[in-house]
């Protein structure tokens, strides 16, 4: 039995994933699945850069605004899903900036957990949580130290998500392109910069101001830059400190995703890293090539 082709477009945030899937959507006849965590939730389009519904009309396309703004929603969930529509496709592209989902999603990680994210009790001290992790996963444990809090926690709501950190040889469940688009940081970041300047013209705050009108919890909003509009709206910071925190995440941010992708090279076997939309064409080829092979 041939296993089911599927694209891959990766990639930091701002370096046009989206924009490119779309394209390539519309020119094979493809379906587009979502892996983007944020653009899975609904209510805020501007700050998570969500695809546009005109640019999906005429496009199969899954998994994008369904959750709730601060609804709980796990790897394992996801896998689930997204393992689900696949079965009915025969080709796709997925398309998104979060990593451990794609993966997930097509890897054979067995996520038998379907456990949901949750806050780990603040009052345990580094040392409680450690130990925590130590048990459950030693070789994440060694790659970190205890009093290193924030990674301890990022480790142990990554298992309670479902999902393993660390995975000898993970086999490939389906055939896949797996393309990465790249660009130097410092282009990266001064589009990430013009970027927030748009979204903020496009409404941004405004769209803030919503979504605590009907009445979402903002503390459990995790997306970049919500909690930091609410503070200036709040005036509990200027619009400037509001600014610059946002921008400082979003490039640190970017800098994780640069490192997760540039290591998808040593999970899948036909990776390709490319530049949109400088390698447009190119990439357009390879797919074209991909899907006839």
């Amino acid at each position: 039995m041939m296993k089911q082709k599927i694209i891959v477009i990766s990639g930091p945030t701002a370096v046009g994933k989206t924009k490119l899937a779309l394209k390539i959507a519309k020119l094979f006849n493809l379906d587009l699945i979502n892996a983007d965590a944020s653009q899975m939730r609904t209510n805020m389009d501007i700050g998570t850069a969500n695809v546009n519904d005109l640019e999906l009309v005429g496009i199969k396309h899954h998994l994008f605004k369904f959750l709730e703004p601060d609804a709980n929603f796990s790897i394992k969930d996801y896998q689930d899903l997204g393992r689900n529509i696949l079965s009915n496709l025969d080709k796709a592209i997925v398309v998104g900036g979060s990593g451990l989902y794609i993966d997930s999603l097509l890897l054979d990680y067995d996520l038998t957990s379907s456990a949901r994210n949750e806050e780990f009790n603040i009052n345990k001290t580094n040392h409680e949580l450690y130990e925590e992790l130590l048990k459950l996963d030693p070789v994440a444990a060694a790659k970190t130290h205890e009093n290193n809090r924030k990674r301890v926690l990022r480790y142990l709501e990554i298992i309670n998500s479902g999902a393993i950190l660390e995975k000898k040889e993970a086999k490939e469940l389906y055939d896949i392109l797996y393309i990465t688009l790249d660009l130097e940081r410092l282009v990266l970041y001064n589009k990430i910069d013009e970027r927030f300047d748009l979204m903020i013209k496009d409404g941004w705050c405004n769209e803030v101001k919503e979504l605590k009108t009907k009445g979402y919890d903002l503390s459990k909003i995790k997306e970049i830059g919500y909690s930091d509009l609410n503070d200036y709206l709040n005036g509990n910071i200027s619009y400037e400190e509001a600014k610059e925190n946002v921008l400082l995440k979003t490039h640190h941010y970017a800098k994780r995703q640069l490192t997760w992708f540039r290591g998808s090279k040593n999970k899948y076997h036909n990776y390709h890293v490319f530049s949109s939309p400088k390698d447009d064409d190119a990439i357009i080829n390879i797919i074209k090539d991909f899907i006839k092979d």
